[in-house]
């Protein structure tokens, strides 16, 4: 069972941060999102930053249910504002692959954390809070841009787990 939670330390995208969401809903004023880097947290973005074209044809442009790279533009208190109209292609690749490989971060996480959670409490179910921490102790220590580069490195080199704060016994898990 794959655990669901924000790939980052940090709570919320920064303005100028480029991120992967997932179209929600389509409305007559805006497009709800939700950021699939930050733990499904919700998003808009209204149709003067998505495009310049009409209702209809923004309908046919982006579509419920898949995921497109946005620009974060504005964060107030809960509310998060994107927009796709400032990004590029080498940009928009640039999160595609970023997304991709924290991806695949957070399923050695999940599966890491599964087993942890498993050996400690047997059946009962994953405490968030328990994510967090070992999150802390583990994918969060390193700088997000180098993380899939030094998650990866484990195979070849173990002695990069001695930069997390694991025990021995959670060490060989």
């Amino acid at each position: 069972n794959i655990l669901i939670m924000r790939f980052y330390k940090k709570k919320t995208p920064n303005v100028d941060e480029l991120g992967i969401a997932e179209i929600i809903s389509i409305n007559n004023d805006c497009v709800r999102v939700i950021l699939l880097e930050y733990d499904n947290k919700d998003a808009i973005i209204t149709f003067n930053n998505l495009t310049g074209r009409r209702l209809d044809i923004i309908k046919r442009y982006i579509k419920v249910g898949r995921n497109y790279p946005l620009l974060v533009i504005r964060t107030d208190n809960n509310y998060i504002d994107l927009s796709n109209k400032h990004i590029n292609s080498n940009n928009e690749n640039m999160a595609k692959d970023k997304f991709k490989k924290y991806t695949l971060v957070m399923k050695i996480f999940n599966i890491f954390c599964n087993n942890l959670w498993k050996n400690k409490y047997q059946n009962k179910e994953i405490d968030p809070t328990f994510l967090e921490e070992t999150a802390e102790k583990t994918i969060w220590k390193f700088d997000s841009r180098h993380c899939y580069d030094k998650i990866n490195s484990i195979k070849i080199d173990s002695s990069i787990l001695n930069e997390f704060d694991l025990n021995y016994n959670e060490k060989k898990l």
